[in-house]
């Protein structure tokens, strides 16, 4: 009962602008093109990030093998966002990890707002790397694809069951505001 209350209290988390980092996931042109629902994870995506942007969170984002599958979309390739390469599938690369611990991340900024393909791949291995190194993890699933959607579904509820936080970009983003009184609000 005790571990069951301890996982409930997990999903009433709510995350707030100073504990917040936003992660893309692998989000390069090449590698987009297999996904049925690319532009609409470029567009959730490109929406959190500058939503990050005006708030103040760090962007972080990271580019799979990219001689293969691009560069990070243009869109998504800000001057404020932090990209990395890698050839790991998830997105907790020693550079990456270095640059979370830089930006106090496990500290005060405890929560991973989570986009990127693919959902069952990268998206999963980087949710189960932050979940065990003890980040709540808010995947936005309107910004997350994979080429086949029962990949994506089951990784979903895979990742839900193991403590996740399956949400919306425009939830989480009303949650970092809590009110429409919020300075940024109109921003």
């Amino acid at each position: 009962q005790i571990i069951m209350a301890a996982v409930a209290n997990k999903f009433l988390n709510v995350p707030s602008i100073k504990s917040s980092i936003l992660l893309l996931c692998d989000i390069q042109g090449k590698f987009g093109a297999h996904l049925p629902n690319i532009e609409r994870v470029v567009c959730s995506s490109k929406f959190l990030m500058n939503c990050s942007f005006v708030l103040d969170i760090p962007v972080i984002a990271t580019e799979q093998y990219p001689k293969a599958f691009g560069k990070t979309r243009e869109e998504l390739a800000k001057p404020k966002t932090m990209i990395f390469e890698k050839t790991k599938f998830s997105m907790i690369t020693e550079d990456v990890n270095n640059k979370l611990t830089e930006i106090g991340g496990g500290k005060e900024r405890n929560d991973v707002i989570l986009t990127g393909i693919e959902g069952h791949i990268c998206v999963l291995q980087t949710t189960l790397d932050l979940l065990k190194m003890g980040y709540n993890v808010h995947l936005c699933v309107d910004a997350i694809d994979s080429q086949r959607q029962i990949d994506k579904e089951i990784a979903m509820r895979r990742l839900n069951q193991s403590g996740a936080i399956l949400t919306t970009s425009e939830s989480v983003l009303f949650q970092l505001l809590g009110d429409a009184k919020h300075e940024k609000f109109k921003e």
